[in-house]
Order: structure tokens, then sequence, then C-alpha cells
């Protein structure tokens, strides 16, 4: 699991980098379509096993792109950043909660690595003033 995290890591500063160096990030919504994206994993994995959704992926899957959301319209960014981290937290431990024959065994060491990458990016740049939305 060190090498898939470490990919993972890398992943995730890339995609900052990325985010970056296009200025996508300049737009407040782009780290919450990050997390949308990321939480609709584990419900194309179940598809992809073939033993149908546990309905707790569901209700995990919309309660975290309801924070990307709130983060986006309640002007929080930094509630995004967290749901990201919280994201990551629970590809650590997803297995042993949800029974999900879709995921592939690298899958919670890597998706992880790119949830802490960007959440910890993400506090740096927002702390920092790096990042600043305009919310008028």
């Amino acid at each position: 699991m060190v090498f898939e995290f470490i990919i993972g890591v890398l992943t995730g500063l890339a995609i900052v980098g990325f985010a970056r160096f296009t200025q996508f990030d300049q737009d407040r919504s782009f780290y919450a379509t990050v997390l949308i994206v990321i939480t609709s994993y584990y419900i194309l994995f179940a598809f992809m096993g073939g033993e149908g959704i546990d309905p707790l992926d569901v209700v995990v899957a919309l309660i975290l792109s309801a924070a990307a959301l709130l983060g986006v319209y309640m002007k929080w960014p930094m509630l995004i950043a967290y749901s990201i981290l919280a994201h990551g937290i629970l590809d650590f431990f997803h297995h042993h909660i949800i029974d999900n024959a879709g995921v592939p065994s690298w899958w919670p060491g890597f998706c992880g690595g790119v949830d802490v990458a960007i959440f910890v990016v993400l506090v740096y740049l927002f702390k920092s003033k790096k990042i600043q939305y305009n919310y008028s």
C-alpha cells in the first residue's frame, strides 16, 4: 500500500500543479467538482464488480457532494478541502466498512494519497491566500 500511496500523492500534486498552471483552480467550483467526481468512483466500482451498489456508498457520495456544493455556495472553501481529506480517510477504511468487489486492490492507497496531497496543498493555498475566490 505504500507504493500506491506514493503514486497517489504524486498524482494529487500533479492535479493541483496542472490546476495552478492552467488557472483552473481560480474558479471556485474546480475543487468541488474534483470532490464530486472522486466520490462517485466507488459507485462506478460497484457497477464494475457486478454485485450491486451498497446504499452506504451512495449515502457517502451524496454527503460529500453536498459538502462540495455547500463549500461553493456558502463560501466555505475549507469545507471542500476537509471533505477531500475525509474521503481520503474513508479510502483507507472503505473495505472494512463496505463490501465492494469492483474496487481494485491498489485503489485505497492510491486514492487516499491523491486526497491527502490535494488536502495539504489546498490548506496551504487557502490559508496563504494564494487562491482567493471572488464571491460577488
